[in-house]
């Protein structure tokens, strides 16, 4: 049968009118695949990104506290003021909020930090104030991205009663190499090992999501990573990807991937999971909107209240865009993003991924003036045929 519909897909390629399975044609126009001679495609995924940039979705990312427990060499924090929240721009926070939702439209939360779990006190706060007002807004949802130290069982279970259900923790990978980079500050004491015991003890209760920052000197033993969760029994319970380390400096760092060399790595690592029975492949979707820091109706509060629009300005006076207690300034900072054009580059026009990457991160081509392709320039095909071989692993 699969025989039949790739003999018939081969023909798709040349005529459309060759093809003798009127399903396979049906199915294809469905999902986008096949489209009149008529359709401006290009300029249609344009309109597509429009509309849903200033569809009328709410969320806000939350940092009580730039406070953290670790000290990570290359963290882009480092210097920052570390200041946590206090009660009354909690309560500030709390009605810029509310004064924003809308009753016909989601809210989501994103709690973040420095590390998020060192205020658990605030966060509990300022949840269970939003949901008194649940009637000023149609659902509400919440993800938390954590280093994972304090995420034991406990914490697991008020998360939980928060409606906080989503949890991205990111690892350098295995002990050895993770411990190298993520440590503590007291000491410079190894985190790894009470991280994996926390995973383990919590992916049953909340969707864990594990993002491996990966360099050229670390990428050799993602491998190994990934097995700890096999022997421990928990790599179906969780997610887990990998990600390049971002290189957010003018001049380049050599031990950070170009989107060309991680494209490369990233299916040689696929692969390698496929060959050991391992699903870890995701389709790519469109990105329409690209993110929320160009949206008009998300932003970002730090712990003493101001407002940014992308997670990499936090605390940085220079991008703020105004305050809980003031309200929203139509600065330089805000024009920026929200005047921000997705694609203004002809060849992106032409690009067959256009909908999957829309012109990178706006942050990076705002501040550094860098639109690299994205890494599925060079390995969507790659990505689609080995989501299909892992169907039958």
């Amino acid at each position: 049968m699969h025989d039949e519909y790739a003999i018939e897909y081969d023909k798709l390629k040349n005529d459309c009118n060759d093809c003798k399975k009127e399903d396979l044609i049906k199915e294809m126009k469905r999902c986008g695949m096949l489209v009149p001679d008529s359709t401006l495609e290009a300029e249609k995924v344009i309109v597509e990104n429009n509309v849903n940039k200033y569809a009328h979705n709410i969320d806000f990312t939350i940092a009580t506290t730039m406070n953290c427990n670790f000290a990570c060499p290359y963290c882009y924090e480092d210097g920052v003021r570390y200041n946590t929240m206090n009660k009354e721009t909690a309560d500030k926070t709390i009605e810029f909020i509310l004064n924003q939702v809308d009753k016909n439209t989601p809210l989501s939360i994103f709690w973040y930090g420095g590390e998020p779990l060192l205020d658990l006190k605030h966060i509990r706060y300022i949840t269970e104030k939003l949901k008194e007002h649940s009637d000023k807004y149609e659902s509400y949802s919440a993800s938390i991205v954590t280093n994972g130290y304090l995420l034991t069982k406990d914490v697991a279970y008020q998360l939980k009663k928060l409606d906080i259900d989503n949890v991205q923790i990111t690892l350098d990978g295995p002990a050895k190499i993770h411990n190298e980079r993520r440590y503590l500050k007291a000491g410079k004491k190894p985190t790894f090992e009470t991280i994996l015991k926390n995973v383990k003890d919590c992916c049953e209760i909340l969707n864990i999501n594990i993002r491996a920052n990966v360099d050229k000197t670390n990428m050799s033993c993602v491998d190994e990573l990934f097995e700890e969760f096999n022997k421990n029994g928990i790599k179906d319970k969780i997610s887990f990807y990998i990600s390049p380390v971002s290189d957010i400096s003018e001049n380049p760092n050599p031990k950070c991937f170009t989107n060309l060399e991680f494209s490369k790595e990233q299916m040689e690592f696929y692969l390698r999971m496929l060959n050991k029975g391992n699903k870890i492949v995701a389709i790519p979707k469109p990105i329409y909107g690209v993110c929320s820091a160009i949206s008009p109706f998300s932003f970002l509060i730090d712990p003493l209240g101001d407002l940014y629009k992308c997670w990499n300005d936090v605390s940085r006076k220079e991008f703020r865009v105004g305050n809980v207690y003031t309200g929203v300034e139509y600065n330089t900072a805000l024009s920026k993003y929200l005047n921000y054009e997705a694609v203004n580059q002809e060849k992106c026009m032409h690009c067959s991924v256009l909908p999957l990457c829309l012109g990178g991160c706006p942050n990076e081509n705002i501040l550094l003036n860098k639109r690299e392709c994205s890494p599925l320039k060079y390995n969507a095909s790659n990505i689609v045929e080995y989501y299909y071989r892992s169907l039958n692993v």
